[in-house]
């Protein structure tokens, strides 16, 4: 069943946008409303902390940096400077408007950076539905016509220009994504799921609207993945309708393969196990090398570049023998078994730990991966091989 057909099965009370794209290939697989303008709550602060990253770039400010955060600033809803007055590094700042939310932290920076200078650098980037218009807990500004916007557009290509290191330095990109990655807000998106999930995001809630969004890796994909929902009246918190979207979307991603390839590679009627290095999951267990398939390619194709990372080695692939699904605790596989050999016998550990050539007696009695143990055993069971 497609994933908006899912959704659209909810008893849903209100209204709702929501946006998946593969960072990895770029296929889209839920868009709704995905460029609409809503009242973007904390989501804002997103932007805002590139908006700081770039002028740490720029070299206009430093991270240690200290900025005083005087007493009437410290807003009511502060989880964070119960110590008073005093001063704090830009880098505290900026860690606890994104993990907390802090909106003290928020109004700190947006007065001493500037609203104005912060809209020009989002217009600059083409941001055409996001904008600062006041201040965290700005009540009077609200009543008066002015907030603050997104659209999942325009918060997509932030997030993705932070996971593909367009934006920014390296770096700095890994800083923000090492901060979203401790936001510690899980009653949206992640509230009905009990797994650990890496999840790179920012939620943001007023009185009618809430959103979470971000990145999510599952099964080694990168998404991204976010959900607002509104309309909802003032009593209510919409957190509730939000997780159900959020997991009907992470049940549906968690179902999609990473698709992966391996070689059969034979040599004298035997063939070549590798060993996991241990820092790795699955670490030391024995496995078919190869891995997993980019953007484009064929099995083939992904087979024989692997291999050549791997194993620093040319190799002829054939066709391919046999597959298995396999659920491991981390990410669901869906593994292709090439038949192939080396073009000149040589090869070299690059990342294994070990590497032997087996028969197929002895490959049943080492400590296999689960999904390549399955393997052993369709080419077991097939009969149409030499390799005893």
């Amino acid at each position: 069943m497609e994933l908006i057909e899912r959704i659209n099965e909810l008893e849903r009370q209100y209204e709702y946008a929501a946006y998946v794209k593969d960072l990895t290939d770029g296929s889209v697989l839920l868009n709704v409303l995905y460029d609409a303008r809503l009242v973007s709550a904390s989501i804002i602060k997103v932007p805002v902390m590139v908006y700081v990253l770039n002028e740490v770039k720029k070299g206009n400010v430093s991270l240690d940096q200290m900025l005083l955060v005087r007493k009437e600033e410290i807003l009511d809803d502060t989880r964070v400077f119960e110590y008073g007055e005093r001063e704090y590094s830009l880098q505290e700042l900026l860690t606890w408007m994104i993990i907390n939310s802090d909106n003290t932290a928020t109004n700190v920076i947006l007065e001493y950076f500037g609203i104005q200078n912060i809209n020009e650098y989002l217009k600059s980037l083409d941001l055409r539905n996001t904008a600062v218009e006041r201040k965290m807990m700005d009540y009077e500004a609200i009543e008066n016509g002015r907030n603050n916007y997104m659209s999942h557009e325009d918060i997509c290509k932030v997030y993705e220009w932070l996971y593909k290191k367009e934006i920014l330095t390296k770096e700095l990109c890994e800083l923000a994504l090492d901060i979203l990655l401790k936001q510690r807000d899980r009653s949206l998106f992640l509230r009905h799921v009990t797994d650990n999930v890496r999840f790179y995001h920012k939620t943001g809630g007023l009185d009618h609207i809430n959103h979470d969004c971000g990145i999510i890796v599952i099964n080694g994909h990168v998404y991204y993945a976010g959900v607002s929902v509104y309309d909802f009246p003032k009593e209510d918190d919409g957190d509730s309708e939000a997780g159900k979207i959020g997991k009907i979307i992470y049940d549906h991603l968690k179902d999609i393969p990473l698709e992966v390839v391996a070689g059969y590679i034979r040599k004298d009627n035997k063939f070549l196990l590798c060993q996991r290095p241990f820092y790795k999951a699955r670490g030391l267990g024995w496995e078919f090398p190869g891995g997993k398939i980019e953007k484009g390619e064929t099995g083939g194709e992904a087979l024989k570049r692997e291999l050549s990372e791997e194993l620093d080695a040319v190799t002829i692939v054939d066709d391919k023998l046999c597959d298995c699904y396999y659920q491991y605790p981390d990410l669901k596989v869906h593994l292709s078994l090439y038949g192939c050999h080396f073009e000149n016998d040589y090869y070299r550990l690059r990342e294994h730990n070990d590497a032997r050539w087996v028969s197929l007696d002895e490959a049943e009695k080492m400590e296999l991966c689960p999904a390549d143990r399955i393997l052993v055993q369709k080419l077991r069971e097939s009969g149409n091989n030499s390799i005893k």
